[in-house]
């Protein structure tokens, strides 16, 4: 078997990503262990914009109607503007968001205990233009991935 290398396009600064990025109109946005998220520039990897989200780590990302909606684990859902980075709204969490996806104008995540035996683990619905809470279920355990399909988590 003979092996094929790809060639190297563009290398972004050693950092240390920590959740899978999303590409979306020529974007690359993800989070890293440095606090911040960052938006590149798909062809080149330059740097479009960076966002600190007030901790090391950032667990998810997720992008709708030209905006980037963010997991960290500083206890907060940051909504940020797709082209600058400019943040547009902020929720706080009663536990550390940790996986979540975007539908129709609502953002779904899911919380990890921050202290174990806090009891706060939940699914919840945000309203992407405002960031209020739609609904809340309690779960029994830690809510590690979320799907939707016709309308059903």
């Amino acid at each position: 078997m003979t092996e094929t290398k790809t060639p190297l396009k563009w290398q972004f600064k050693n950092i240390k990503a920590c959740c899978s990025p999303m590409i979306s109109n020529g974007t690359v946005f993800f989070g890293s262990y440095d606090g911040y998220v960052y938006a590149l520039d798909y062809k080149t990897g330059k740097e479009i914009w960076r966002f600190i989200a007030g901790f090391s780590y950032n667990s998810f990302i997720a992008l709708e109607n030209e905006m980037v909606f963010i997991g960290s684990a500083d206890g907060y859902i940051y909504a940020l503007e797709h082209k600058t980075g400019k943040e547009i709204w902020k929720h706080l969490s009663t536990a550390e968001p940790n996986t979540g996806i975007v539908s129709n104008g609502v953002i779904y995540y899911g919380e990890r205990e921050k202290y174990s035996g806090s009891g706060n683990m939940y699914i919840r619905a945000l309203d992407c233009k405002t960031g209020k809470e739609k609904w809340q279920i309690k779960t029994e355990d830690i809510v590690m991935s979320l799907a939707i399909s016709e309308g059903m988590i």
